[in-house]
């Protein structure tokens, strides 16, 4: 059906379907025929048709035949141009003046089709057979137009807009073929062929791919699965929580302090050995010292005034610990080994 877009391939297959019929159908269009006539007192009248010749209603036939074929091929918008009309050659003018326009016009579309063939280039992503219909639509359109590509021109313009997949391809034809004998079709079947081949061989790659991005979204999947009870268990930890951690993680590093640093404790012992802080061994004259203290053993002071008592006060406020144990080794500890434990807890 003519609907004026596929205006060129219509006529096309418009004329064949007419020449297959009759020659004489489509030469009745090509050289047109026109009523019989009469001469009635010098004067040229339409020739009444019971008078027709055999040959003049055989022609007559013919131009009736063109017409009913044009009819039925048309749409409704196409078929109001040319309803009225009875000579198939003057409908078959007024279609293409109407599809293709004046001679002007026609000029101008060839000089847009002569561009497009120009800049027609084929993309990485398209295909063999998309940049083929595209460029049989500009040849097909320009054949309509009065205006023939040879074979030859459009293998020449297929080799050299192809993209660079096909490049080790256009060499191989170029070295084993002769590219004004190389018919189109055969090179757009070969370089489908070559196309088909390339995805067959990327496809094991797509495929490794998909399965890659399965268990990527598997493994994020059961992280974001295994978050939500880890957040939902920090949020039920209380304070009370939080200070038995500092406290049971102050007891962790003074042990550890004291295990894997000793050479700092025998230096503190050494430097409190003459001092109060630690035990000696009892002299002389110890009844002449004074009041002896229960906390160290020294003398001249009692227990509430002893410095141990209060270095231990100082450390169990700090790491808020009242247990028996926390009295014990705190007491049994030097001031200097306190302040270093702190500080890195501080830090940590």
């Amino acid at each position: 059906m003519l609907e004026g877009a596929n205006y060129p391939y219509w006529k096309t297959k418009m004329r064949a379907f007419l020449r297959a019929v009759d020659e004489r159908i489509w030469m009745s269009i090509e050289e047109g025929w026109w009523k019989p006539t009469m001469m009635e007192n010098e004067i040229v009248i339409p020739k009444p048709m019971s008078q027709w010749t055999t040959v003049e209603m055989e022609r007559a036939n013919f131009n009736s035949k063109a017409l009913h074929a044009m009819f039925n091929a048309f749409s409704t918008n196409q078929l109001k141009v040319i309803a009225n009309f009875e000579i198939a050659k003057e409908a078959w003018e007024k279609l293409k003046i109407k599809n293709e326009g004046t001679d002007a016009v026609k000029k101008s579309r060839l000089r847009a089709l002569a561009k497009a063939f120009k800049n027609l280039t084929m993309q990485e992503d398209e295909s063999v057979a998309e940049f083929h219909e595209k460029l049989y639509d500009i040849s097909n359109d320009s054949y309509a137009l009065g205006k023939i590509y040879s074979n030859s021109k459009l293998v020449r313009k297929v080799l050299g807009v192809l993209p660079r997949r096909f490049m080790s391809k256009v060499t191989s034809i170029e070295e084993m073929r002769n590219i004004e004998e190389l018919d189109l079709d055969e090179l757009i079947g070969s370089l489908q062929n070559y196309e088909l081949s390339q995805s067959s061989w990327k496809k094991p790659e797509k495929q490794k791919d998909v399965v890659k991005d399965k268990f990527d979204a598997s493994i994020a999947h059961i992280h974001q699965e295994n978050k939500k009870p880890v957040l939902e268990e920090l949020n039920g930890i209380t304070d009370e929580t939080v200070a038995l951690l500092i406290r049971n993680y102050a007891k962790f590093l003074k042990k550890y302090y004291t295990r894997n640093f000793p050479a700092d404790k025998e230096n503190s012992l050494k430097k409190n050995k003459g001092g109060n802080f630690k035990q000696g061994q009892p002299s002389t004259n110890q009844k002449n010292r004074g009041i002896k203290c229960k906390e160290c053993d020294g003398y001249g002071h009692t227990r509430a005034e002893c410095a141990n008592t209060l270095k231990k006060k100082k450390a169990l406020a700090a790491t808020w610990s009242d247990s028996e144990e926390e009295k014990n080794s705190t007491a049994s500890e030097g001031l200097d080994e306190d302040k270093q434990v702190l500080a890195f807890m501080a830090q940590s």
